[in-house]
């Protein structure tokens, strides 16, 4: 899919670009959990219930690690895209607090990010504050926080994405350049 002609093309057609979760990839993460989890309740049990091991690691670990293990397992099950990029603008449903529909006309620039050795697509917006305003409290709170950690609005992690981040980017940016017309195909 990384042809230009072809994401020109597509663009041009109107077919959307759609990226489906590694399912091997959620599986693992989902199962290097089960570790943590374990290891939250036995801290819990050796501590007892008021120590602040048992605090830190039982009561905010185990939920925390339970809730992302159940969620990458259903994200790998059921299969259902995490991005699609259309004539719109982009779906965004690559993590837990996902975007969810952003047109393009929201979408300022799409870049690279990374911190450690996780790596990122992050989507700048036009009007953050606006985006941010249609999301409930806590999703927004997380957006805010993404915000000041990584400088950008909206995050797609390479744990979930298909291909290499630079690949998505690239992908992104190139279908939205030939709806806007400033990409044309190659002379043959």
């Amino acid at each position: 899919m990384t042809d230009s002609d072809e994401l020109w093309g597509r663009a041009q057609r109107g077919e959307p670009l759609v990226y489906r979760p590694r399912r091997g990839r959620l599986l693992l993460i989902a199962a290097a959990a089960i570790p943590l989890v374990a290891g939250g309740l036995w801290l819990g049990a050796r501590y007892g219930a008021w120590h602040p091991v048992t605090i830190v690691c039982t009561y905010f670990g185990v939920p925390f690690f339970t809730c992302g293990a159940l969620w990458y397992v259903a994200k790998a099950m059921l299969g259902r895209p995490v991005l699609v990029v259309d004539a719109i603008g982009v779906v965004d449903r690559a993590s837990a607090i996902g975007v969810g529909r952003l047109a393009w006309e929201e979408i300022a620039g799409v870049s690279l990010s990374s911190m450690g050795a996780r790596r990122f697509v992050a989507l700048e917006l036009t009007q953050r504050e606006a985006t941010w305003a249609r999301f409930g409290p806590v999703k927004r709170w997380l957006h805010q926080l993404n915000w000041r950690l990584y400088s950008a609005p909206v995050m797609l992690p390479d744990t979930t994405l298909p291909y290499d981040v630079e690949r998505v980017a690239n992908e992104v940016m190139a279908y939205r350049e030939a709806l806007r017309g400033e990409a044309t195909p190659r002379e043959p």
